[in-house]
């Protein structure tokens, strides 16, 4: 059995860790927003190919739980 410790040390890691993805995805989306805004289409493909690869990996993270 997990001690009380050990499962707030975890997820205290976990909360860390999700909000480190958030923080992320909204530095991503932000930088998209700005690509469209100047009709970058190179870089406006390029973040969403980035955004798409993360949360894919958040997917698979939470499916194979």
């Amino acid at each position: 059995m997990e001690s009380r410790h050990t499962s707030i040390v975890t997820n205290s890691a976990r909360v860390k860790h999700i909000n480190t993805l958030m923080n992320e995805i909204h530095d991503s989306t932000s930088a998209l927003y700005e690509a469209l805004i100047d009709e970058e289409e190179a870089e406006t493909v390029a973040i969403i190919k980035s955004l798409q690869k993360k949360l894919k990996s958040i997917l698979i993270s939470i499916t194979d739980e």
